[in-house]
């Protein structure tokens, strides 16, 4: 017998407390994204956005994307700055400069994190600001992202090009031009969740073969004027991350982060797990159907409705139609009054909006005859 369901669990993205005193932090149900502008070295790692589950969570493992994951890594440059007619290095910033090593200036409210690097003196004196902030936007997923970028003030006007040089003990994967996706690694697989960086203007991305279990990943900015003493964005991104539990979604979903970003289109787009558990019965056994959505698409998704046939050989108990937030209408077979007729299909007309990387559930319980 095929039963009909549409399955989900709702996600909260909400806002969470900062995880130290130079972190973001964004919730994203069970596990939250922490960038780091301002990071401080973590043994022998120098984080820059990554993704942590909580304690309670059966394999809590963080991953995420690193300034530097090994201790000899910590001289790797991890940001270049070059001027854009004579290809000279302006600056180049080490992993262990971004720890802290160079004079570092601190601003955080909780959701905003603004930290900036000095180099050289006098006329030759540049400053590189890191700046992350979590704000909300309705298009992105659950309501809220990161903008994280990498500003350049000079002494004089120049053009620049800048590339950013991060490393992942993820799956990282190219995501049209401007985004990449960094996907857990769980049993040497790809699965739930994934980190998405969009750029909203454009940028070359190399993603490097995986070695020593980490992948690197350049992002090259290119011929971006400067102004004289005022701070211009060299780099940035809007990060994210997936909701989608389905390990063959987690991507599908990243795919539409990126394109609204770079393209602006925007629509909803719903996905539907179905679930009855149990699946084997005997007549006498309650059954119940689970009807999970999720909106995997980059706009909000208005005036949803989902159905749910009642089939053959089972009765339903209409008082375990789950009616929170919708309309709920049974269709039934004709009966003459005052007699009900036998329900046929249950009808759910949702009272909200479905956010991007919204995920919900309705349930109901029939009975075998």
């Amino acid at each position: 017998m095929k039963y009909l369901t549409l399955i989900a669990v709702m996600f909260a993205f909400v806002l969470g407390d900062r995880s130290e005193a130079q972190s973001v932090l964004l919730k994203v149900g069970d596990y939250a994204l922490a960038g780091s502008p301002a990071p401080k070295k973590e043994g022998i790692t120098v984080p820059f956005l990554q993704a942590s589950f909580s304690k309670s969570a059966k394999n809590p493992k963080a991953f995420g994307l690193w300034y530097s994951a090994t201790e000899k890594g910590m001289s790797d440059v991890v940001l270049e700055i070059a001027d854009a007619s004579t290809k000279n290095v302006i600056q180049s910033i080490t992993a262990a400069e971004f720890a802290g090593k160079s004079k570092t200036e601190s601003m955080n409210n909780g959701s905003h994190v603004v930290s900036t690097y000095q180099f050289g003196s006098g006329a030759g004196t540049i400053e590189v600001q890191v700046d992350c902030d979590a704000v909300a936007d309705e298009s992105a997923p659950l309501g809220r992202k990161l903008i994280i970028s990498y500003k350049l003030r000079t002494a004089k006007a120049t053009v620049v090009n800048a590339v950013l040089r991060l490393k992942s003990d993820g799956d990282i994967q190219k995501i049209g031009g401007n985004g990449i996706a960094v996907t857990r690694i769980e049993n040497d697989q790809s699965g739930f969740p994934s980190i998405v960086l969009s750029s909203p203007t454009p940028v070359n991305t190399e993603v490097g073969a995986r070695a020593n279990g980490l992948q690197e990943v350049s992002i090259q900015s290119l011929n971006v004027p400067v102004k004289e003493k005022a701070w211009t964005s060299i780099i940035s991104f809007e990060a994210v991350g997936t909701t989608v539990k389905d390990a063959g979604k987690t991507l599908d979903q990243a795919s539409r982060i990126v394109n609204r970003v770079t393209s602006k289109e925007a629509k909803p787009e719903l996905v539907i797990f179905n679930t009855a558990n149990p699946t084997a019965t005997v007549p006498g056994d309650t059954v119940t159907y689970v009807i999970t959505y999720c909106n995997i698409g980059n706009a909000l998704a208005k005036n949803a409705e989902f159905s749910n046939p009642v089939p053959e050989g089972v009765r339903l108990l209409e008082n375990t139609v789950e009616n929170a937030g919708a309309e709920v209408v049974i269709e039934r077979k004709p009966a003459t009054a005052p007699e009900a007729g036998v329900p046929t299909l249950v009808r759910w007309k949702l009272k909200k909006s479905i956010l991007p990387g919204e995920e919900g559930k309705l349930t109901m319980k029939v009975v075998v005859r």
